[in-house]
Order: structure tokens, then C-alpha cells, then sequence
């Protein structure tokens, strides 16, 4: 019950410093520029090469489909 009732109290408190990080526009983790060689995340997205390299370094998972907006990836099927 007292382990129960912990992850409950710290799982609470971490969405209410989400909420007052985002309130006061405090990010934790800076923005990513995606660009390797010259070419920005849309470049890259197209680039045959660097995906077979990007599915090899993630221990042969495939991505399908899928698009980013506003630095959100929707819509992407990751399978490993």
C-alpha cells in the first residue's frame, strides 16, 4: 500500500512541476536542429542513405511513414 501510495505522490508531483516549468515557459531540454552535412531534417527525411544508417544504428527497426510538425513526429509506424 505505502509503495502504491509513493508512485501515486511522485507521479502527482511531476506533472505539477510539468505544469509550473510550462507555466513560466521553463524548458528543461533545449531545441534540436536536426543537420548532418548541410542538410536539415527534411533533407534528411528523403535521404535513402542516412536512413539505412539511422535503421542499422537502432538495431535494425524500420520507420514507416509518418511526418513531423513543429518538431513532433505523427502518424509514424517504429517497428524494432
Amino acid at each position: 500500500m505505502s509503495k502504491t501510495l509513493l508512485f501515486l505522490t511522485v507521479f502527482s508531483l511531476g506533472y505539477v512541476m510539468n505544469d509550473i516549468l510550462r507555466e513560466n515557459n521553463i524548458n528543461l531540454v533545449g531545441a534540436v536542429y536536426a543537420e548532418v552535412d548541410g542538410m536539415n531534417y527534411m533533407d534528411l527525411r528523403i535521404d535513402r542513405d542516412f536512413r539505412i544508417a539511422v535503421e542499422y544504428l537502432v538495431e535494425d527497426c524500420s520507420v514507416e511513414g509518418g511526418y513531423v510538425d513543429d518538431g513532433y513526429v505523427y502518424g509514424a509506424s517504429i517497428s524494432c
